[in-house]
């Protein structure tokens, strides 16, 4: 049986160039978006640039999570590579937040990530070795104005990878995390980094040079992937910073940033 990998969020964006990077290394793929995304035409396009087998179903992960797990088990689809990009974001005051952004986050970054992963961990148990990367973010590291939810949902995914690998490890199942910095996905995102400045702009890599890195040093059993070194030292400086003069600073970012919105 041919082993798969699951690639969520696959339409546009990262997911997509996690796709890309996979179907080269000769991964079949099973790709999933919401509807309306093109993504049966992704996948079409896919298998014919790089000759492998994509199977694709368009589903809302945060309503309908069945609707994928029932898929692969009534079509014995072998998963051996679980990559949890589907995620929700933004920068916006916690208070100007409507319900449903607030729901829509908390249910994708977090309730997804975490039951997609206990429904599919037997699946990789029987195709180990295994691996699974998850999504966080460098606002991962620390409390983010502006960036409230978003930033705690991704210290949430972190914590959980980091401790779901060293479960995991005696089941051949490596568990990687990835925290990226900005990346400047489409012209909104890319105004939103001119206006936040030095800061915002100083993590920015392209969505194919953080996937290909990510799915390089997942297959190495790599635990934290922190894109560039710039990401880096952004990352030490904001530890280094006692937490009362970093947080003012990003709340001016954020704010900033939020008036782009």
């Amino acid at each position: 049986m041919r082993n798969h990998t699951l690639i969520t969020g696959a339409s546009h964006g990262l997911g997509l160039e996690f796709a890309h990077k996979c179907a080269s290394l000769g991964h079949s793929l099973l790709l999933t978006s919401l509807p309306k995304e093109d993504l049966p035409n992704i996948g079409k396009k896919l298998a014919k640039e790089y000759g492998v087998s994509v199977k694709v179903l368009e589903t809302d992960l945060t309503t309908n999570l069945k609707s994928l797990t029932n898929w692969i088990i009534e079509n014995d689809i072998a998963i051996n590579f679980l990559i949890n990009n589907a995620g929700f974001g933004g920068t916006v005051a916690f208070s100007d937040m409507s319900s449903e952004q607030l729901n829509l986050m908390l249910d994708l970054n977090i309730k997804s990530v975490t039951q997609l992963t206990h429904h599919l961990i037997p699946n990789l148990k029987q195709n180990q070795p295994s691996y699974i990367l998850n999504i966080s973010s460098m606002a991962g590291d620390f409390a983010f104005p502006y960036k409230a939810v978003y930033s705690a949902s991704k210290v949430y995914v972190r914590n959980f990878s980091l401790a779901l690998s060293e479960e995991l490890k005696p089941e051949s199942i490596s568990v990687s995390v990835l925290q990226p910095g900005a990346m400047p996905t489409n012209d909104v995102v890319k105004g939103q980094l001119d206006k936040g400045g030095f800061f915002a702009n100083l993590s920015t890599k392209s969505t194919k040079e953080v996937a290909n890195l990510a799915i390089t040093q997942t297959l190495k059993g790599k635990r934290i992937i922190i894109p560039g070194w710039q990401n880096k030292v952004s990352l030490l400086l904001m530890k280094i910073i006692p937490a009362k003069w970093a947080r003012p600073l990003l709340a001016k970012q954020g704010k900033t940033i939020n008036s782009t919105n």
